[in-house]
């Protein structure tokens, strides 16, 4: 408890000390974005965005004795806005998981996870690129599908802590970079299965694209 006093005070005094960021980070700007995963288990995967349509076919001897199709989708939008000079906190969403469908029967299978929940990120501007910590939490339901009225839901609870960089490109946009931790939970919502649930935890690397709007700056520093 007292090492986490101590680095709230130290969180505190770098944030009174900093100086007044670039525009684009000023209080009162939109921000919008997408990011990759870090650590989170499930049906996502590392990917910031992807969206896309696959079909394999299985031959023997030069002829097609089986044919699957599937639909693979993994979108992290998140929004927010500038609460104060440098800091931005918003919603996070993610929307991610496949379906297969193999072509001579009714077989379909897939997974899925939807989840929202707050983040928040503080940059440290410097000259050139700006290093920010942030956080968030994560909300949200994991479905398993296996064959017609078969499926499999989890409540998912997801913490994750990261420190990265933002390299600027050009007066709205920056490319993000950053590294964390993650620990995922997930319970069975199934009668039955209360005594069962898995937790899916670790580090990992992320990447993400950010764009500011300063639309409401005037609004916001009046």
């Amino acid at each position: 408890m007292k090492k986490i006093s101590l680095l709230i005070v130290a969180f505190g005094i770098l944030a009174l000390n900093v100086q007044a960021g670039p525009p684009q980070l000023q209080k009162g700007t939109l921000y919008f974005g997408t990011s990759s995963s870090i650590a989170i288990g499930g049906s996502q995967d590392s990917r910031p965005l992807s969206l896309g349509f696959v079909k394999t076919n299985y031959k023997t001897d030069g002829e097609t004795t089986s044919s699957y199709s599937s639909f693979v989708y993994n979108i992290m939008p998140r929004t927010g806005i500038f609460v104060m000079d440098n800091l931005v906190t918003g919603l996070e969403f993610l929307i991610t998981g496949y379906s297969e469908n193999e072509s001579d029967t009714d077989y379909s299978s897939g997974q899925s996870t939807l989840g929202v929940g707050p983040w928040a990120r503080f940059y440290y501007p410097l000259e050139k690129i700006y290093p920010f910590v942030e956080g968030s939490i994560l909300f949200g339901q994991y479905k398993d599908s296996y064959g017609e009225g078969s499926d499999w839901k989890e409540f998912m609870l997801s913490l994750g802590l990261s420190a990265g960089v933002a390299f600027p490109v050009g007066d709205h946009v920056t490319f993000d970079a950053m590294i964390g931790y993650s620990r995922t939970s997930y319970q069975p919502t199934a009668d039955g299965s209360e005594s069962y649930n898995s937790v899916c935890s670790g580090f990992g690397a992320g990447m993400g694209i950010s764009i500011y709007l300063s639309c409401l700056n005037g609004l916001f520093n009046k």
